[in-house]
């Protein structure tokens, strides 16, 4: 565990995450399935929605997350395997069904816990000697046992006279000894899947994310029709596949939320969700504008492809200056690089100014003294400031 209740619990990050996550959380259309949103800021639960959750739950059932906040993810014993594999390979990680208990009540019985990595430039995290841009992760909680109940599976096997039982297999690690270890749970079976055997029934892997997912189908009393049990496996799998659709779309609408508030300030994209029209007046604020000396005749030179490299090279070392100058990037058009100091967030008096300065020194010493393409070549910059009113 770690201690992040005073920054998981600051209204400046709760607020605009409940909003987004609202927004997920409606558009998904899944009452009663999807019971919860998260981020964990480098491995630790740190934001949930809703965090005391009473609508999707029956017979007064409340559903408190306050007791998560601070959960390292990367650490524990049941998660630290899924949540390191899913960072050094990219991909979704689920763990489940699991019994979620508060205090001793089971207020989902059968939760399946999805979470998605999410990578951005500037942070870091060790793993075996690797070193990996990791910010955290995106989660999602879902109700198995209502997501069976909405795609009627035990209907579907019971209305064809047929048993069946899955399973999934986790890779586990012991963090005291470093071994791993298998375990096998069931997540779904019919009332006489004990019945199944080699001799009736057939068990096929599911290729799903990084787990071991398996299913038996078959027929106590033997077999009738051998093509009706791969009919029924290719249904199945459609209507688990069409689930985990559903969940990675909302983990990929997060990450692109997430993407809105890297490009612009948080109180512009706040206003943006709300509808406004945007118009800010700074009454003192200063504008730097770079442009590539002889650029029409050197990209012209160039192959589109070698052109595009060499902006994303040189723009991208200009970020960074940005970055520790405290100036916005408003405009890249072409050659042009335009960046905004004194606002939005306004400064007083020459400052404004003083960090524009600044800025474009430091860009023009590093393109002239520290800055080499890949290929070795170079370029000439010059730069141009203006202060006063910008709206």
């Amino acid at each position: 565990w770690r201690n992040a209740t005073k920054l998981c619990l600051d209204p400046a990050y709760v607020e605009p995450f409940n909003v987004i996550a609202r927004s997920v959380k409606d558009s998904a259309r899944m009452p009663k399935i999807l019971v919860n949103i998260q981020l964990a800021p480098f491995g630790a639960v740190c934001l949930l929605f809703p965090l005391v959750n009473t609508e999707d739950f029956d017979d007064g059932i409340v559903m408190n997350n306050t007791g998560a906040i601070g959960l390292d993810i990367l650490n524990d014993p049941v998660s630290g395997y899924y949540t390191r594999e899913a960072i050094k390979n990219d991909r979704v990680t689920i763990q489940g069904p699991l019994t979620l208990v508060q205090g001793g009540v089971p207020v989902v019985k059968e939760a399946l816990i999805a979470r998605n990595p999410i990578y951005v430039d500037g942070f870091e995290l060790d793993i075996d000697d690797q070193t990996y841009a990791f910010w955290g992760f995106t989660t999602v909680l879902l109700n198995w046992a209502q997501l069976k109940e909405k795609v009627e599976l035990d209907v579907f096997f019971a209305s064809r006279g047929m048993e069946y039982h899955m399973t999934r297999t986790d890779t586990l690690v012991n963090f005291t000894s470093m071994e791993e270890y298998k375990r096998t749970v069931t997540i779904a079976q019919s009332k006489r899947s004990s019945h199944l055997d080699e001799a009736n029934s057939v068990t096929v892997p599911i290729k799903n994310t990084d787990n071991e997912w398996a299913l038996t189908v078959g027929y106590t009393a033997g077999y009738e029709a051998p093509w009706r049990v791969w009919a029924c496996i290719v249904v199945v799998l459609g209507a688990l596949l069409a689930s985990l659709a559903v969940m990675l779309t909302l983990v990929e609408k997060k990450r692109h939320e997430l993407l809105l508030y890297r490009m612009m300030p948080k109180n512009i994209v706040h206003r943006i969700q709300r509808g406004d029209t945007i118009v800010e007046k700074y009454d003192l604020a200063s504008i730097c504008i770079f442009d590539i000396v002889s650029f029409t005749s050197l990209s012209g030179s160039m192959a589109p492809k070698q052109v595009l490299l060499m902006l994303k090279e040189l723009y991208s070392e200009f970020d960074k200056i940005a970055c520790r100058h405290q100036v916005i990037n408003v405009e890249t058009i072409g050659d042009a690089y335009i960046v905004l100091a004194g606002g939005p967030e306004k400064c007083e008096g020459r400052e404004g100014a003083e960090r524009a300065a600044r800025f474009a020194l430091d860009c023009i010493d590093c393109v002239k003294n520290r800055f080499t393409f890949h290929d070795g070549s170079t370029v000439k910059i010059r730069a141009g400031i203006a202060s006063g009113l910008v709206i």
